[in-house]
């Protein structure tokens, strides 16, 4: 499930069962892999190299362990809003990454792709300009986005 707003992401949990989820679930509602949705909780300090919540989880009320029947070991759930400000980051992260990588691919030349690197460029939303451009330059290409 790829929700690219704010308010729909926020609708979606609202609507949603359960306030505990996998991390497969949260993952889906982001747009980001199961391992991305990791390293983000990673980062956040969250989330151990295996995927399993920190104390710290546990105490931001970010994470619970669950017995379910016929398992013999516990199962972690995300709480979808807690873990929101978080993912959202990643998967800013993530937008800037592919609207890099494809202009620099168009810089490059692509002859399997018709459109130009500055028809492209236009479909760069606006709050994300700066960032792909200095993501562009980290990069070394010379292309730049410019703000319309």
């Amino acid at each position: 499930m790829w929700l690219s707003n704010h308010g729909a992401i926020t609708l979606w949990l609202m609507k949603s069962h359960s306030s505990w989820i996998s991390l497969n679930e949260l993952s889906r509602i982001y747009g980001i892999s199961e391992t991305m949705c990791g390293i983000a909780l990673e980062n956040q300090g969250w989330c151990d190299q295996v995927g399993n919540p920190t104390n710290g989880a546990l105490t931001a009320g970010a994470a619970c362990l669950k017995n379910f029947p016929r398992s013999l070991s516990k199962k972690a759930l995300w709480n979808p809003m807690v873990c929101k400000e978080a993912l959202q980051k990643e998967q800013e992260s993530l937008k800037i990454e592919r609207w890099a990588q494809l202009l620099e691919t168009l810089e490059q030349g692509c002859p399997a792709i018709i459109t130009t690197t500055e028809q492209m460029a236009k479909e760069v939303p606006d709050e994300l300009i700066d960032k792909v451009n200095i993501k562009l330059t980290n990069n070394g290409c010379d292309f730049q986005v410019r703000k319309q």
